[in-house]
């Protein structure tokens, strides 16, 4: 009878641990993830790009080239259940514009003097993060962090523009001659800070390696970006001009979009705790 007790308290000890959140009772994981996706039409961090614009405006980027989208990562999470983590991280990339979309000059339709033209040479850099707090509810097979899941929540996009009046500026040519005379480079403070709402939703699978590494892979989007193509698209498609002033405010969005739209990623992490 003292033996069948034991059997009993050995199997109920079991199944209740093996219910338990985490692995091996370890619940917390630090680890550091990267996110790439192809630079098709706006250039990447090298101004780079793999098939450009097939509008009037091409943008100054180097077409044709092998151009990808990189993102760093750094996050942390935490098994709440069986089935659910809640987690935090921190993405950090930097890409550029490269001015495919013309602008105007309000100056220039009082100045008789001079011609400006509207497209805009060079490129802007941008650097960027990503502030999410996110769930990863798993599959009824699994337990946290341990298979498949999915994840979703709210990210604050943040983001840093800056430009080079030398590399990024605009032709004025004589009224009369047609000959170039100046250069213009107006387009705001050469430094601009802005930031957007999102929202995260992807799928993944995370593998434990030796009880304590956890290789992480998968694909996430932000979810207002995907109806934003359509109008990023639109926009880029036909001979629109942006006021000089504003210019970076409305481009540098676009790019935001076109970077976070879907991103595939693999993340190695480590169960501290």
């Amino acid at each position: 009878m003292k033996f069948l007790f034991q059997l009993i308290f050995i199997f109920s000890f079991s199944i209740s641990f093996a219910q338990a959140p985490g692995h091996l009772g370890k619940r917390f994981v630090l680890g550091y993830g990267a996110h790439f996706s192809p630079a098709l039409s706006n250039g990447d961090a090298r101004n780079n790009t793999i098939v450009g614009h097939k509008s009037s405006q091409n943008g100054s980027a180097t077409t044709g080239q092998f151009a990808y989208n990189y993102t760093h990562e750094a996050y942390m999470e935490f098994a709440l259940s069986s089935r659910f983590m809640l987690g935090f991280s921190g993405k950090f990339y930097r890409t550029t514009y490269d001015n495919a979309i013309n602008a105007y000059s309000l100056n220039n339709n009082y100045n008789y003097s001079y011609n400006l033209s509207n497209d805009i040479q060079g490129y802007y850099k941008i650097n960027g993060q990503s502030l999410c707090l996110y769930g990863k509810l798993y599959s009824k097979r699994y337990v946290a962090p341990w298979g498949r899941y999915m994840v979703f929540g709210p990210v604050l996009n943040l983001y840093n523009t800056t430009y080079d009046p030398t590399i990024m500026f605009q032709t004025a040519t004589d009224y009369n001659t047609n000959q170039p005379i100046t250069s213009v480079s107006n387009y705001g403070p050469l430094n601009q800070s802005f930031k957007g709402f999102n929202i995260l939703f992807g799928w993944g699978r995370s593998r434990i390696i030796a009880n304590r590494l956890i290789l992480d892979y998968g694909v996430n989007i932000q979810v207002l970006s995907i109806p934003g193509l359509l109008y990023d698209l639109a926009q880029s498609s036909k001979s629109t001009n942006y006021l000089n002033s504003l210019y970076i405010e409305n481009t540098a969005g676009a790019r935001i979009r076109g970077l976070n739209r879907i991103n595939a990623f693999i993340k190695v992490g480590f169960l501290i705790f």
